[in-house]
């Protein structure tokens, strides 16, 4: 008994590791900052459940592929400021920090006019299994938050698929 308890406290850091600290933390402290706010969570079986409604009423092969992705989606948070940005730039700079040190890496960054967009994933065994959306503006924030078990060849035929319909000859390689 005595070894089960040692062995269970010694697992303890890794456990708390796996968990995106910094992203409840975040998202604690602003989803009660004010009234004006959209915040939800919707655990991953009924992500899994509505995936499932609607792959029913797909039209075509891509859309039922398109839900096939949405699957493998678990967990998901959305933080939105839609009139206001009350998000402190030093708040996000350690929420991005925060998330560096727990593993996650940033996939794409984009910076434009005030916009300030960032992809963060945290992977493991060559799948994406959290994915972290920001996008802050003078007037607005969002925070998405996914837990996956997404593959980079699932996504890259995924943005290929759509920009392939748009008519651009680009192919997207992760």
């Amino acid at each position: 008994m005595k070894t089960i308890l040692l062995s269970a406290i010694a697992l303890l850091p890794f456990l708390v590791s796996a968990q995106t600290i910094s992203i409840n933390e975040f998202y604690r402290k602003y989803k009660q900052s004010n009234d004006e706010n959209t915040h939800l969570t919707v655990p991953g079986w009924v992500v899994k459940l509505g995936v499932g409604i609607a792959k029913t009423q797909a039209e075509n092969e891509e859309e039922k592929k398109l839900f096939n992705l949405g699957k493998k989606i678990g967990k998901l948070r959305v933080l939105a400021f839609e009139d206001s940005n009350p998000v402190s730039k030093k708040d996000l700079d350690r929420l991005r920090e925060g998330v560096r040190k727990e593993r996650f890496e940033d996939l794409v960054m984009v910076r434009e006019e005030g916009t300030h967009v960032n992809l963060m994933i945290r992977e493991k065994k060559e799948k994406i299994k959290n994915l972290l959306i920001l996008v802050s503006e003078e007037d607005s924030f969002t925070l998405v938050s996914l837990k996956t078990k997404l593959k980079y060849e699932e996504i890259e035929e995924f943005i290929n698929k759509a920009i392939s319909e748009d008519g651009a000859p680009l192919e997207v390689k992760l």
